[in-house]
């Protein structure tokens, strides 16, 4: 198994995962969140978890590394 990245710039996403904590927070359930964003159940509960553990920092975009060069700039 494959995990696939969502689609959408980083800010984006992490635009959907701030939206998500919030709408639970307004006392939506995990599961109508889901539906509403349209991602699964588990990725709600989740961003929840880390939000608990890491607050609003949890849900901040990560850069995403990618390969590393074989030349460098000058080359």
């Amino acid at each position: 198994f494959v995990a696939m990245r969502s689609k959408g710039s980083a800010s984006e996403l992490e635009t959907v995962r701030r939206r998500a904590v919030q709408l639970v927070l307004d006392g939506r359930s995990q599961a109508a969140v889901a539906v509403a964003l349209g991602v699964h159940s588990v990725t709600v509960a989740k961003w929840m978890a880390r939000h608990r553990a890491e607050g609003d920092e949890g849900l901040a975009a990560k850069p995403t590394p990618g390969r590393p060069r074989f030349l460098t700039s000058a080359q």
